[in-house]
């Protein structure tokens, strides 16, 4: 029979992964797929409890909690997608820094000619966040 765990940070107070145990095999459904980790043999290990805590949610596939916690969690991810993930938005920002006045003018005309802040913040490189706050008469902030 299938048993479903949330998984949930301690310190940080937080549910981080779905896990669902079944004949002594743990599948991630959701959120951080190092959360396997407190599993041994398809049993909780309390021996992360200062770190991670294993709680039972349901044995049903159906509990109306399993599709929230899904979703909110969303797929799972593994540490290398969360650091590329890190990667790119923190190379976005260095190309926002480096900006000339030149390229933040062709920004504002292309707002005020109606192109979207998504085809923008592709074609140059930075984030959708950076030509949204870009106001045509603020200075521009990081």
């Amino acid at each position: 029979m299938s048993e479903y765990y949330l998984v949930f940070d301690v310190n940080l107070n937080i549910p981080i992964a779905l896990a669902k145990t079944e004949n002594g095999r743990v599948t991630i459904l959701a959120g951080e797929a190092m959360a396997e980790c407190t599993f041994d043999k398809g049993e909780p290990r309390l021996d992360y409890a200062r770190y991670w805590i294993p709680l039972f949610l349901s044995s049903y596939s159906w509990h109306p909690a399993i599709g929230e916690y899904i979703d909110k969690l969303g797929p799972p991810q593994g540490s290398q997608a969360k650091l590329d993930a890190w990667k790119e938005k923190r190379s976005k920002r260095r190309r926002a820094e480096g900006l000339t006045p030149a390229e933040i003018e062709s920004i504002r005309d292309m707002k005020s000619n109606g192109v979207s802040q998504r085809r923008i913040a592709e074609h140059l490189g930075v984030s959708k966040a950076f030509v949204q706050r870009l106001n045509s008469s603020d200075p521009p902030t990081l």
